[in-house]
């Protein structure tokens, strides 16, 4: 009887083994993944009136925006800004965020790309 419950468990721990290591990952990229971004730094990919888009990592110049779009995501956040923000603003240029917030919380929409109201946009030197 011992025996007999000794094989039946082996393969069975074996079997849990596999599959918890191999799971642990979702996809190629799981390992070299990046933390959330906050959305307080960025680059200014794309200038519309009244809203910059702005995304975590540089892009190619003349990049088409929905090329942008699409080599961002899912890091890149469309904000509502001053004029003069952003008007002082070019594409390329790497900028501090401040968004607005309510009750001490920024107020952001998780569509893609995001959305959200900026207190301000400014370049960093």
């Amino acid at each position: 009887m011992r025996k007999a419950a000794t094989l039946l468990i082996l393969p069975c721990a074996v079997a849990l083994a596999a599959a918890m290591t191999t799971g642990c990952a979702s996809s190629p990229d799981a390992a070299v993944r990046e933390p959330y971004w906050d959305y307080k730094q960025g680059i200014v990919a794309a200038k519309e009136r009244g809203r910059v888009l702005v995304v975590r990592h540089p892009m190619p110049a003349g990049v088409p925006l929905e090329a942008v779009l699409e080599q961002a995501k899912p890091d890149a956040i469309w904000l509502e800004a001053a004029e003069r923000d952003v008007r002082a603003l070019q594409i390329g240029d790497r900028v501090n965020v401040t968004l607005e917030s309510v009750d001490g919380y920024a107020v952001v929409d998780q569509s893609y790309p995001a959305q959200a109201k900026a207190q301000s946009v400014t370049a960093l030197p």
